[in-house]
């Protein structure tokens, strides 16, 4: 009687064992078959356009504004001067375009005019129109605001 009860226990606890080991196995397989296709679905959200082929049209991407930095858009207002390897001019500001997450300094108003310290390899002309990214001086002096020209746009 007592081999009886064990034999039917070692089969009870080896259909146990073969459930438990099916079940952790279905587990894993389950695990490992969404692991590998949230990689394939990521890697796919990843991959960018190759636009180097002649015969298609390129798109430019927006730049982006520097992290210390403000886009303006405005009217050049005045004639450009040139001191020390510095062009200086006056703008009229039309459009404030961004502003950058790290910008602390005061925000020009619409139709306010600011001063602008360019290097001397930036063309700009009186009457022109043109989009730059300004940083604001440390020397503020008065009222009339004036920034270091970071770039100009090209539209």
């Amino acid at each position: 009687m007592i081999d009886k009860m064990y034999i039917l226990h070692q089969r009870i606890m080896l259909m146990a064992v073969n459930k438990t080991k099916f079940t952790l196995v279905a587990f894993l397989f389950l695990s490992l078959s969404i692991g590998v296709s949230s990689c394939k679905s990521a890697d796919a959200a990843q991959k960018s356009v190759d636009l180097s082929s002649k015969d298609q049209v390129s798109i430019m991407k927006p730049q982006t504004i520097p992290r210390k930095a403000l886009r303006i858009k405005g009217e050049v207002t005045t004639e450009v001067v040139t001191l020390a390897q510095r062009t200086m001019f006056n703008l009229r500001i039309e459009e404030i375009v961004g502003v950058g997450f790290n910008f602390k300094g005061r925000e020009p108003n619409i139709g306010e005019t600011v001063s602008i310290d360019a290097p001397i390899s930036i063309e700009v002309n009186k009457g022109e129109i043109i989009t730059v990214d300004v940083s604001e001086m440390n020397n503020q002096v008065g009222d009339n605001l004036l920034f270091n020209l970071l770039q100009k746009i090209k539209r």
